[in-house]
């Protein structure tokens, strides 16, 4: 897959970025966007588009903000988390009448759309190409340090008979190696992510592929985006602004299109 390239979509006056594009002749019947700060209601310094209500932004705000989103997908409302920087991942079908608490979520239905809240963290959107099933996961040096990503992958496998070795995943923008300063590194990351620290600086997307590559994925199908958030003023970004929006990445399984995506 072309790490560099993520093609974009308007409407509604909202701008995001789509997942999932250039596999290599491979189909995968599945929405999944990253949306920019661009449309929305919201004041600054929460900037369009802030789809939180945990950052001070007035909450009618950020639910006009969430119901263009709605429409921008197509699918009734988004199910969103309660998310706490943590390696819980649950099945989407729990959150339909409540917000779960967790980090990632997980379906097999088609018209399901799955959302996670980022600045400067990664959303981590798998599919598996054999039986259908969709995650969208929110991962910082936290969640990847407590093995998020692993238990996406161990649930899809263990509910829903997913194989590794037949999962696409597409990783958001998110703070690049550029931007990411990290004091205390050595105390506070696990010793595998060492090795993704130059200058003091943590390449956040590139431990990701890595530990995806690990846990069974083939390379050939992530795709990891160039952009940073924290350079990318298209972006919400905590480094940068420090009082900021999120962004979000939300992702569903086309109801014409459902399984077997070769």
């Amino acid at each position: 897959m072309d790490p560099a390239e993520m093609h974009q979509a308007r409407r509604l006056g909202l701008k995001a970025y789509r997942h999932f594009q250039g596999m290599e002749g491979r189909s995968v019947p599945v929405s999944a966007y990253t949306f920019t700060v661009a449309g929305g209601v919201s004041p600054p310094p929460y900037s369009g588009l802030n789809l939180s209500a945990a950052t001070g932004d007035a909450l009618e705000n950020v639910v006009a903000n969430r119901r263009l989103v709605d429409r921008f997908i197509g699918h009734g409302r988004v199910r969103w988390l309660r998310q706490v920087h943590s390696s819980i991942v649950v099945k989407a079908g729990r959150c339909r009448e409540e917000i779960c608490e967790g980090d990632g979520m997980v379906t097999a239905e088609p018209g399901e759309p799955l959302g996670v809240l980022h600045a400067d963290c990664l959303a981590v959107v798998f599919y598996d190409l054999e039986k259908g099933v969709l995650a969208n996961v929110h991962a910082g040096w936290r969640g990847l340090a407590s093995g998020v990503l692993e238990e996406c992958v161990s649930l899809m496998r263990r509910d829903f008979g997913a194989a590794p070795s037949s999962i696409a995943a597409s990783l958001s923008p998110s703070i690049g190696q550029c931007c990411y300063e990290f004091k205390g590194w050595r105390e506070l990351l696990p010793e595998w992510m060492h090795r993704h620290v130059k200058g003091g600086c943590l390449d956040l997307a590139g431990a990701a592929v890595n530990q995806l590559v690990g846990l069974g994925l083939e390379r050939a199908l992530i795709a990891r985006s160039s952009i940073c958030t924290s350079c990318s003023t298209e972006f919400h970004s905590h480094r940068r602004d420090g009082a900021a929006g999120r962004c979000a990445t939300v992702a569903v399984i086309e109801k014409e299109r459902s399984h077997g995506a070769l």
